[in-house]
């Protein structure tokens, strides 16, 4: 008896990076996120001024070719939102990127998987994608003017030169290899789920009080059910940083990357009193500038009022309201909880 083998063949990813120029007004700009959303799911937000599309299914549905797609965004955005956008397409986010950066004439520029390396290769290092000032004055310093003459160095050199992990993303993004498998499909329930733990943390830390665990409670759009999962502190803590990380893990261990969520809400549990609260000494001089940070951040927001001061990604984001910290001086009992919540429906 036979045996029948199936092969599959991988499609070449098709991304599209949409770059809005700097002075683009916020409204503008999520009118561009917007209608990207609508010719594919796949969308993820770079504020303040960028947006990542994975067209590699869309193209099949609307039966255009990238060209066409891009055309259209170009035509639209231009027509409706007065943005003069610049659209780079390429077979990874980098590539799509760095093509979007330096366009033809027509504000559109595609590059294809096959000649990824050979297109990029002129590109000053300063344009390489993920690569800062800093980084592009180290490699300059050492001859390395062009991505192409940087891809022709050992990915050990590049790493001895910028660090382990961004002097290997350096060389293969050099190489036209961008490893990410693909874009951030819940961008707006983890932008959600930060902008609640920023709101507890802040909570805790005006009722001067630390959390010993914490809970991620998800509900789904048209479905009853719901899921919480709860994750035990490593010490008790109100830093931001470390909530977010908590947080972050609870949520990528769930798994919901196409999940439609309708609501998503972050508890903190197991409060005590702060003053009395044990602490693990540190020599990490990052960690310690990060809360000498985090301390300067809750005094402007106190003189100039809540939110004035937050993350970056959550520029774009409409602020929650201010916490109250109660009439006895922001402190609350030890079996109470600080609760925030926001409503997705992506």
């Amino acid at each position: 008896m036979g045996k029948k083998v199936v092969m599959m063949v991988e499609r070449e990813r098709v991304i599209m990076h949409v770059r809005c120029p700097r002075e683009v007004t916020e409204d503008a700009y999520h009118e561009v996120v917007e209608f990207l959303g609508s010719l594919t799911p796949v969308v993820q937000a770079l504020p303040p001024a960028a947006v990542l599309a994975d067209l590699t299914g869309a193209l099949r549905y609307w039966r255009a070719t990238p060209l066409q797609l891009a055309r259209r965004v170009r035509l639209t955005t231009l027509a409706r939102y007065a943005v003069d956008t610049r659209v780079g397409i390429g077979p990874s986010p980098a590539v799509a990127a760095m093509a979007s950066g330096s366009p033809d004439r027509d504000g559109i520029r595609i590059v294809t998987g096959a000649d990824a390396a050979q297109a990029i290769a002129p590109l000053p290092v300063s344009e390489l994608y993920g690569v800062g000032p800093a980084q592009a004055k180290t490699l300059t310093a050492y001859g390395l003017h062009t991505v192409g003459a940087l891809a022709q160095v050992p990915t050990g050199t590049v790493q001895r030169l910028l660090g382990g992990r961004l002097g290997r993303q350096a060389a293969d993004r050099a190489r036209g290899i961008d490893p990410r498998h693909e874009l951030d499909r819940n961008g707006r329930a983890r932008t959600a789920l930060l902008d609640t733990v920023v709101t507890v943390a802040s909570r805790l830390r005006q009722r001067r009080q630390v959390a010993g665990a914490l809970s991620v409670h998800v509900e789904w759009v048209g479905n009853a059910a719901a899921i919480t999962r709860t994750r035990t502190l490593a010490e008790p803590t109100a830093h931001t940083e470390e909530l977010r990380v908590a947080a972050y893990q609870l949520w990528d261990g769930l798994g919901l990357q196409r999940a439609r969520i309708a609501a998503l809400s972050v508890r903190a549990e197991r409060l005590t009193d702060g003053a009395a609260a044990a602490h693990q000494m540190t020599l990490d001089g990052a960690r310690e500038r990060l809360w000498r940070a985090e301390a300067a951040i809750d005094r402007a927001n106190r003189r100039f009022g809540a939110n004035t001061v937050r993350p970056a990604r959550l520029a774009h984001r409409p602020m929650q309201e201010a916490a109250d910290p109660g009439q006895d001086g922001g402190r609350l009992g030890a079996t109470e909880d600080a609760t925030a919540q926001r409503h997705e429906e992506p």
